[in-house]
């Protein structure tokens, strides 16, 4: 009966590490933040994210380290934007 019982237990283990492991091969990775490029698209406050498309995943508006190109447009650079 002990026999069978470790041989319950050891089975178990072992499902229980290959659907962890499974798990964790086919996670979604995790993509690195920025730097992004963006590009004017319309005439607005700098920290507005509308005024922006973004060529490269960038979801906002342009901080520091990101590449801006602005053609057309007015962009204006507000007060809480410019600390970045």
């Amino acid at each position: 009966m002990k026999i069978n019982m470790n041989y319950k237990i050891i089975t178990i283990l072992i499902a229980l590490m290959l659907v962890v492991g499974f798990s964790l091969m086919t996670a979604t990775p995790v993509l690195a933040a920025g730097p992004y490029t963006y590009t004017s698209i319309a005439t607005a406050a700098w920290n507005v994210s509308t005024t922006w498309s973004s060529s490269n995943g960038g979801t906002t508006y342009p901080v520091a380290g990101d590449t801006v190109t602005i053609s057309a447009y007015t962009v204006t650079v507000t007060a809480s934007a410019a600390l970045c």
